[in-house]
């Protein structure tokens, strides 16, 4: 609020028609409401002041006031008239509000500081999001504070507020200064890879995203592929481990989402991890044990895109059938 101090300056005729014993003004006053139960405020001043001043009055309230003329024997005249008087302050529009505003965010919302106004009487300030007349319903925030809290906007679109000072009874600055503010979303995870850590399972990783204009949350994930019932899930690392169900390739996307609930959008966010075929194996090399043949190969090195483990079988070159085949 206002550290303004209010106070009613009421002059007095102190010119040569004055009576030479006059030498001076004494004054009495109270709320205009209240002159029933006397009075509340009593001052005097000398007859060279030419005005007396009543101080501590209150902003809004009405007074009564009365003056008569007293000499210096200690006689005193008979009371004025009552003068009844509204105390308004200044009726002069603030100025306008500085255009050094800071807009910052704080947890999921933004704060918008900006520099106090230079009068004294300045009572408070109002922010909007449209330009409208004063008292208009939907002001964000009326108050004595030079700061506030906001919703951001639309992500990659200039939002603006605007900011008024105003004196009480609620006398606004002429125009209104606005400030705006663009939200960026997080950006997109890099270095995303997938590979089969085993049959049954794969493993997804990607580096954390970089965040926008805020934190990044957690990252959304969507696992689709073909004959395959999507999966989506929410993981607050930057891994995800699931078991394996597919028989084709499937893509994975990953959305960073920050704690406004902005998402990233874009199309460096995805992965395919494919589901390939065994590699042919290395020539075999064939040794003798007594009457048997012993044929020997190295395992194959499975890429990301094939199960690590592989099962074997030995083919008759001549009829096509399975002579032999390793465990499962």
């Amino acid at each position: 609020m206002s550290s303004y101090i209010y106070k009613i300056s009421v002059p007095f005729k102190n010119d040569s028609t004055i009576e030479a014993s006059v030498t001076g003004v004494e004054a009495r006053s109270c709320l205009a409401a209240d002159t029933s139960l006397g009075w509340t405020s009593h001052i005097s001043a000398p007859l060279a002041a030419g005005v007396v001043i009543f101080s501590g009055v209150t902003l809004g309230d009405t007074y009564a006031i009365q003056l008569r003329y007293v000499s210096n024997n200690g006689f005193a005249g008979p009371w004025s008239d009552e003068i009844l008087h509204t105390v308004v302050g200044n009726i002069q529009p603030p100025a306008n509000v500085s255009s050094v505003i800071r807009v910052i965010p704080e947890g999921g919302v933004l704060r918008i500081t900006w520099l106090n106004n230079p009068e004294i009487d300045v009572a408070g300030y109002e922010v909007r999001e449209v330009e409208a007349a004063p008292d208009d319903p939907g002001a964000l925030f009326t108050g004595s504070s030079n700061t506030c809290l906001v919703l951001p906007g639309p992500a990659n679109v200039a939002k603006t507020w605007y900011i008024k000072a105003y004196r009480d009874p609620k006398i606004y600055s002429l125009l209104a200064t606005s400030v705006n503010f663009t939200v960026v979303p997080p950006l997109a995870p890099t270095n995303i890879t997938a590979k089969y850590s085993s049959n049954i399972t794969a493993v997804f990783k990607w580096e954390a995203a970089l965040p926008g204009t805020f934190a990044i949350r957690n990252y959304k994930l969507s696992l689709t592929g073909v004959g395959f019932t999507t999966v989506t899930v929410t993981r607050d690392t930057t891994d995800w481990e699931i078991p394996v169900s597919w028989k084709s390739a499937v893509t994975l996307t990953i959305i960073p989402v920050d704690i406004a609930g902005y998402e990233y959008v874009g199309q460096s966010n995805t992965v395919v991890l494919p589901m390939s075929i065994p590699t042919k194996p290395a020539s075999p090399t064939v040794t003798t044990s007594g009457t048997d043949l012993i044929l020997e190969w190295p395992d194959n090195v499975a890429a990301d895109g094939q199960l690590p483990s592989v099962t074997y079988k030995l083919v008759d070159a001549n009829t096509g059938e399975v002579v032999w085949e390793s465990p499962k």
